[in-house]
């Protein structure tokens, strides 16, 4: 991919430290997404990661949204 701007490239291809980030591939009714743990039970959508495209209009679980979850254990 061939990219022509005036923008010195730092401003174009930033790099977010994964350390920072808590990454977790989470599944909520039948979609597999890629969440940000934010708090103890609330997370914000980072990708979605589906073959369905239905699972895209899904304007509950678009990327940037924040979901609130619960932790069980067993």
């Amino acid at each position: 991919m061939v990219h022509y701007t005036l923008l010195p490239p730092e401003l174009i291809f930033f790099e977010q430290d994964e350390h920072d980030l808590q990454l977790r591939e989470i599944e909520i009714n039948g979609i597999k997404m890629i969440v940000e743990i934010v708090d103890f039970n609330l997370a914000r959508i980072i990708r979605v990661i589906s073959s369905d495209p239905q699972h895209f209009l899904n304007d509950d679980y678009k990327p940037g949204n924040y979901i609130s979850f619960e932790i069980k254990c067993v």
